[in-house]
């Protein structure tokens, strides 16, 4: 069995070598300035052939959002810049069925209650020209930290919006809990869902950290023929 293991460890190693001679460097394009900036989130517009990013830039004032536009060749188009006194940093982004984009991520410049500087989950709604229709702060509990780290457009649970991340509000502080949050078109909440993982210790059972990093719709499940969600994260076991 052994001997077996290894003639195929061999034979894999053998054949990725072609693959790694040939390897060239694609052509690459840079943007930003001298302050940090980072993309975290990237869509084609097929209408147009353009793309979108999506992510933060420390200019001018602390760490902001930042959206650019490029034409198919990665010439830049247009900018966008959030001038919040403090955190806005965009995770994900989406192509929406209206030839818009929708927007999530986290700040810590628009809280909704609270007196600690705890970030909160953004939403913010853009047409075809990157101009907000509509822009939202979400939270559980001003005094507690949410991030969230993707967004997806529905259509078989409801038209709207879904997001998940995490929160710590209902967690076995400071350790997050998994957190979903489904809107209306119009940004407006229709429901929020926490998730604990529970773990047995030598204490008793202690909620332990559960984190959601991605989610996509499902359009039938058994017993529940208007769909559901997959999600996909981290947990601490």
């Amino acid at each position: 069995m052994k001997s077996k293991i290894i003639v195929t460890a061999v034979m894999v190693i053998v054949m990725l070598l072609p693959i790694i001679a040939i390897a060239q460097n694609l052509p690459c394009r840079t943007y930003g300035g001298t302050m940090n900036e980072r993309a975290h989130a990237l869509v084609q517009n097929f209408s147009d052939g353009s793309y979108v990013m999506a992510g933060f830039t420390t200019m001018p004032l602390d760490t902001n959002l930042l959206i650019v536009k490029i034409d198919s060749s990665g010439n830049p188009l247009q900018a966008k810049i959030s001038y919040g006194n403090k955190t806005e940093i965009a995770t994900s982004m989406i192509r929406t069925s209206d030839d818009g984009y929708a927007i999530t991520g986290w700040t810590t410049t628009y809280q909704t209650s609270g007196q600690n500087l705890k970030a909160n989950i953004f939403v913010i709604k853009l047409d075809n020209n990157l101009n907000v229709q509509w822009g939202k702060v979400y939270t559980t509990n001003g005094d507690f930290e949410e991030r969230a780290y993707s967004i997806i457009e529905t259509f078989h649970t409801g038209p709207g919006y879904a997001v998940v991340g995490w929160t710590e509000y209902s967690g076995y502080n400071p350790s997050p809990a998994l957190f979903i949050l489904k809107l209306f078109p119009d940004g407006n909440v229709q429901w929020v869902k926490i998730y604990n993982r529970r773990t047995w210790t030598m204490q008793g059972w202690v909620n332990t950290p559960t984190e959601g990093y991605d989610i996509v719709e499902l359009s039938y499940l058994p017993n529940f023929p208007n769909g559901g969600f997959a999600v996909t994260g981290r947990g601490l076991f």
